[in-house]
Formats: structure tokens, C-alpha cells, sequence
């Protein structure tokens, strides 16, 4: 998409009170919103390249409810007899009288259709380009039954209401694989898939994307449990989230809830925060690797020590580390490199075991981390930062000087529960320190409770700005989502062409597929699309230059020359002679089109050097190829620029000639990042050319 310079940024600046009053998005006519896309309720809405086409998909849960019946109870009429009847064909089947759009045919029976009133549903709409979709479903009426499943409609994804699909790749193999969050609701009950399942709280459940396509149910590894909210907002947040916290090519989880478990017949419950790491087999085991700030300094030192029972006849026994993260819910987790070291670190918001949290750790590069005492970190008067419950957490360059910054919302103690809308902008200096902008300080931003917040440039100026959801009593807005666009002095402006008052989930993506970021979103039986009226043609960002790959001493360094500090940059290593891959963010190789869309912009990698970029992983030798891509604030990539590198024995170094990374031309001979229009393009990998049909 559009390539910002810091020349382009000022001239931004100066144009930005003649452009604050144009009309930036408009909101689609309902009934053709729903030609598209299935009304539901109770559903999280996330974009995926599920097939590998290069096109990401839209996938969603949530529940139906038909609107030809007064009482919800269906969308199929058969024919019947005075008697009330029903009146069959020469085979033996009903004859249909009338049907919704939604009503779903059975595999087994065609020209017979069942209704999803009420069901708990898995929807794929499948991305053709140009703004067409088909669909699959599946649903809790008519495909599951006791743990097994009796279709392949959904290409396998389980239902879920109350929740989400997360997709990740588990196990290297190139295919998106998905964590799906739920609760059990009107004929869905997880416990037929899993028997240890504690019944009548959330779960977390591991589908692996087979070969076929097809997602299949794994032996449960993460907690039950959610943020013990009841708003779809606290359970749309970053309560889980993907990284490679140790840099070993493999996608660990962290995920926050209020964990449950079965004590004999009791149901016991506590706050959790838990890392997930990868085992490279598409397993994972959870891993005790915090270390806190000592007990006696400590801010919120409870249950993150325990005693140790040694010296339980002293008069003042020892207390130890118990090694697990904050117990933390009501609140989120968010990974990002906020040190500048190319490491993961990590960020807690949410309601502890002592209260309200803020807290932060520092990736110490051995595979553990160590809590960071920030009382005096924070320039803003108060000296630290403000602790949220009912929030959440996600990172991003907020000015573009390639540091990430923190962007918090939620709710804080004192009188009147004040909503917090923070930006905690990164000094640069390696050491954990921020400048506070906030709600009170008139930053324009609206903080909300049970919220979420996604960061991308919409209106695509170069800066990123906020959509939230949730209720907030900033100027009495109450319950809505709204999106606030960042002005060039860091403050931000309440886009009022937009906005939505009903309780659901909303995200970016480009639903008509013409290269700009739109929102869309289902809430209350209804899906909304708003169009983003963007008319200029996006550039891509401009690819790395420089790439090598060296190999010594059982690591592989990948090294790279950005072209701009507004950039991001994701980074994949495959090992040629076996395909396993690995990515910092999940992308077509071919292309570069990113196959997933969330913690865009604070997993890509960044430096306040982007000329002189590098990433270091731990591998076994091999032959390998790596590339890099750039990333831009309004989620568009370039193609990869690639290099390759043979290691054959882990200790003699190999470096690798740059090779041309893969560029994709329109027919017009117009270098384009995602081919998601419907057409022919023309693809160029070094000096191989092809022609591909999209």
C-alpha cells in the first residue's frame, strides 16, 4: 500500500485540517451486507488465508436466529395436509415450501435443508477476490455428535459461541492451524469432544490443519476458562496470542484467563497467565520461566511465591519464586519486543491476585524472563503506569521512530471507575522507559471497559490509529465500537463518519477486496460492512534490500537493509530439503500476502537502525532459504526478498549470495503486494517469470 517517507509525514501534517472533514468510510446497506455474509450473534470475526491462495478469508463463529418465524424457531417450511401433515415426494422426502438464504442442505439428503436457529455455528466465507466469497458451515444441530464429527463442512473448524478462531502455525508445515475459545450454549457441548472438560466454562481448543484442508481435534493442552466477563468484548482482546519467545522457529502461545479445574467433585478456579511452549510436534507444554522482582520490593507479590517447605521449622521460613507469570484475568497479554534487542517481551493488564496490574517482562534471551520494576519508568507525573482490569493490551509504532509503543484500554481504580485510552510512547533508550498519553491528558482517545482494540493506519497517512469496542463514559458515549484516526502531534481525532452502538465484535479487513482496509463486524443478528472510500491505488511497501543468511555455531542469522522506519519487517526460514517453515508472521511465500491479521505491528520486527536489520534463530544444520518483507502500518506487505544458505555441519559458517525476492505484476505492469482481485498476474522469482490465475 502507500509508501510514507518522513517527507510525505510533514506534508501530512500540513494538510491535515483541510482533509479532517472528508468523509473516510460509509456504512454498507444491511440487506447487502447479509447477501454476503451470515447475521450472527455471539461471534469473533478474524481474517485468515485458511486454503494458501494468498487471500485471506473471513471465518467466524456465533449463534443464529432466522427472521421468517415471530419466535426464532426456524428458516425451513415444508409443504403439509390439512392434518398438518407432511406431504412427500415419490422418494419418500418432504417437499420444501420455502427457505431463508441461510438454511443449510444436508450432505447426505440433497433438497433437504435443516435450520441453524439458535445453533452454535463455524462459518467460512472463502475469499474468490473481488469482493466474492462461498461459504461453508458447520454447525452444533447437525455435524457434531458425540465427539465425532460427521462432515467436513467447515473443512472440520468446531463450532463456537462466546468465543473465537486464533490461527498460528503449530507444527511448521506452512498450514494455518487454529485455537478456538467458547463457552458451552444451545446444543454445543465441548465435553463430547473432550471428556476432561469441566463442565459449563470456557475452553481452549488446538485444531491441526491436515493436508486435506481439514482441521482435526488434538488432545486439549490449554487451560478452561475465560476472562470471567460477560461482555463479547474481554473475550475479543489479546487473551491469546502467538511468538517465538526463544527463538527457536516455533510459535509459542501465551494465553490469560481465569482458569477452572476438577478437584474430586469440586469445581476450583483461579487467575492465570500461562506460556505455552511450542514442543515442534504440534504440542505444548506449559513452562515456569518468570522470575519476579523480589518479595520485599515486590508491588503485588501474591501467589508468585510459595513457601519452601525445608525450612518450614524455621521462624521465618524462605519464600520462593514460583516461576509463573502474574496470576492475572479480566484483562489481557500482549508479546512485543519493547527493548529493542529482537527479543519477545511480554505485558499483563488485568485484575491480580493484589488487584489491579501493569505488569512487564523482560525477555532475558535464555528462554526465562524477569519482571521489570517500572515505579519511575513512566514520564507523565505519576512515575508508573496505570493498572487496568476489564482492558487490554496491544502494541504497535504509534510515531513511526521504530520503537514499540503500548497502547492500553480498560478501567482503573478511583472515584467513578475512569476509562483509560493510554499510549505509553517508547523514549528509545532500551530501558523500559515511556511517555504517558492519556485520556485526562486530552490525548482524544476513548477508553472502555470489556473492550478490545486493534491498531492499523485506515486512512492510510503513514500514522496508526485505534479501533476499540466497549463502554466507556468518556462524553457518555456508553456501549459502541469507534475508531479514533492519530493526528501527525500524536493525539487523536474521533472519526464520527464511523461508528456502530451495538454490542458485537468489528475488525479490519478488505471485504471488497480493492487493496484498503474496511471494518466488518457481526453483532445482535446482523453483519455490518463499512466501506473504506479510500480512491487512490495503494503501493506496496518497498521490499528489503541486502538479504544474507549465515550459519555458525548451531544459529542462523538472517541480516537485511530496510528501506523506511516506518516499517515493520517478518522474516521466514525454510529448510529446503525437509519444507519445514517457519515465520515470524504467517505469510504466502510467493506473494508475500500476510495470511493472518492480528498483533500485526507488534510482532514485525523493528529498529531505530532499519538500514542495518538482523535475526538470529536456533536450528540444527541444513539448507536452508530465508526471506524478508516489509511491512507498513496499514497491514500491506511487500513480496519477500529471499537469500539461501547452506549449513551442512553446524560449526563452519556459510554465507549466502542475496538473492531477488518475488515480485507480482497486474497487466498493466503495476507491481502489486496481494493479488486479491480476480485475474491474471505475472509473478517473478529471480529470473524465473510465470503466469498465475487468481
Amino acid at each position: 500500500m502507500k509508501t510514507f517517507t518522513k517527507s510525505m509525514l510533514v506534508v501530512a501534517a500540513l494538510t491535515a485540517g483541510m482533509t479532517a472533514s472528508a468523509q473516510s468510510f460509509q456504512k454498507v446497506d444491511q440487506q447487502q451486507n447479509e447477501e454476503l455474509f451470515m447475521p450472527l450473534h455471539r461471534g469473533i470475526v478474524t481474517w485468515a488465508d485458511l486454503n494458501g491462495d494468498g487471500r485471506l478469508d473471513l471465518v467466524y463463529g456465533g449463534q443464529y436466529r432466522p427472521d421468517n418465524d415471530t419466535d426464532g424457531s426456524g428458516d425451513v417450511t415444508y409443504e403439509t395436509d390439512a392434518d398438518g401433515n407432511y406431504v412427500l415426494d415419490e422418494n419418500e422426502q418432504k417437499i420444501l415450501k420455502s427457505k431463508t438464504k441461510w438454511a443449510v442442505e444436508w450432505s447426505d439428503a440433497p433438497g433437504n435443508f435443516f435450520s441453524l436457529s439458535w445453533a452454535c455455528t463455524a462459518n467460512i466465507f472463502f475469499n474468490n477476490g473481488g469482493g466474492q466469497y462461498t461459504r461453508e458451515v458447520g454447525s452444533s444441530w447437525h455435524h457434531w455428535g458425540e465427539g465425532k464429527r460427521l462432515s467436513t463442512e467447515a473443512h472440520g473448524l468446531m463450532p463456537t459461541t462466546w468465543g473465537g478462531y486464533y490461527f498460528f502455525d503449530a507444527n511448521n508445515d506452512g498450514r494455518l492451524d487454529v485455537i478456538i475459545t467458547g463457552r458451552n450454549e444451545w446444543g454445543w457441548n465441548f465435553s463430547n469432544i473432550d471428556p476432561g472438560y469441566v463442565d459449563g466454562d470456557a475452553y481452549h481448543a488446538l485444531q491441526i490443519q491436515n493436508a486435506d484442508g481439514i482441521f482435526e481435534v488434538q488432545p486439549t493442552q490449554f487451560p478452561f476458562g475465560n476472562n470471567e466477563q460477560y461482555s463479547l468484548g474481554s473475550f475479543a482482546n489479546s487473551n491469546v496470542v502467538f511468538g517465538d519467545y526463544d527463538h527457536d522457529g516455533l510459535t509459542d502461545v501465551l494465553i490469560q484467563c481465569y482458569k477452572h479445574w476438577k478437584d474430586e467433585d469440586e469445581t476450583r478456579g483461579t487467575r492465570h497467565v500461562g506460556l505455552y511452549r511450542n514442543n515442534g510436534d504440534g504440542t505444548f507444554t506449559e513452562v515456569k520461566v518468570f522470575n519476579p522482582l523480589p518479595q520485599d520490593i515486590n508491588p503485588q507479590p501474591s501467589n508468585i511465591f510459595e513457601i519452601d517447605e525445608s525450612t518450614l521449622d524455621q521462624d521465618v521460613p524462605t519464600m520462593v519464586a514460583t516461576k509463573m507469570a502474574r496470576p492475572t484475568s479480566h484483562g489481557a497479554s500482549c508479546f512485543g519486543d519493547l527493548n529493542g534487542d529482537g527479543w519477545l517481551d511480554i505485558v499483563i493488564v488485568g485484575y491480580s491476585d493484589d488487584g489491579p496490574t501493569f505488569t512487564v517482562y523482560k525477555n532475558n534471551q535464555d528462554g526465562t524472563f524477569q519482571e521489570v520494576d517500572m515505579r519511575g519508568h513512566i514520564n507523565d507525573g505519576r512515575e508508573d503506569p496505570v493498572p487496568t482490569w476489564e482492558s487490554d493490551v496491544t502494541f504497535a509504532d504509534m510515531n513511526n521512530d521504530g520503537w514499540l509503543d503500548i497502547v492500553v484500554s480498560g478501567t482503573q481504580a478511583g472515584e467513578g471507575m475512569p476509562k483509560v485510552g493510554d499510549v505509553y510512547f517508547n523514549t528509545g533508550d532500551g530501558e523500559f522507559n515511556f511517555t504517558r498519553s492519556s485520556v485526562e491528558g486530552g490525548n482524544g482517545l476513548y477508553g472502555a471497559s470489556d473492550c478490545y482494540v486493534q491498531l492499523a493506519d485506515a486512512n492510510y497517512d503513514g500514522l496508526v490509529d485505534v479501533l476499540s469496542w466497549g463502554w466507556t463514559n468518556v462524553n457518555d458515549l456508553g456501549w459502541g465500537c469507534r475508531l479514533c484516526t492519530q493526528n501527525p502531534d500524536g493525539t487523536f481525532s474521533l472519526d464520527t463518519n464511523f461508528g456502530d452502538l451495538n454490542s458485537g465484535h468489528f475488525t479490519f479487513g478488505d471485504v471488497n477486496g480493492d487493496g484498503t482496509l474496511d471494518v466488518c463486524g457481526d453483532y445482535w443478528f446482523a453483519f455490518d460492512i463499512w466501506e473504506n472510500l479510500l480512491t487512490d491505488t495503494p503501493e506496496q511497501p518497498e521490499q528489503p534490500t541486502d538479504v544474507s543468511a549465515d550459519y555458525a555455531d548451531g544459529k542462523l542469522t538472517v541480516k537485511w537493509a530496510g528501506a523506511a522506519p516506518e516499517y515493520g519487517y517478518n522474516v521466514y526460514v525454510k529448510n529446503t530439503d525437509t519444507g519445514w517453515t517457519s515465520a515470524i508472521i504467517p505469510a504466502n511465500l510467493e506473494t508475500g500476502a500476510l495470511s493472518v491479521s492480528r498483533n500485526i505491528l507488534g510482532l514485525a520486527l523493528r529498529s531505530e537502525a532499519y538500514d542495518d536489520m538482523s535475526y538470529t534463530l536456533s536450528l540444527p544444520a541444513g539448507n536452508y532459504e530465508v526471506g524478508v518483507q516489509a511491512i507498513n502500518n496499514s497491514w500491506d506487505a511487500s513480496a519477500f526478498a529471499t537469500a539461501t544458505v547452506n549449513a551442512t555441519d553446524g560449526i563452519r559458517q556459510t554465507t549466502a549470495a542475496t538473492a531477488a525476492g518475488t515480485q507480482v505484476f497486474d497487466l498493466n505492469g503495476r507491481q502489486v503486494s496481494n493479488a486479491q482481485q480476480r485475474g491474471l498476474y505475472i509473478v517473478r522469482q529471480g529470473q524465473k517469470v510465470s503466469k498465475q490465475i487468481r
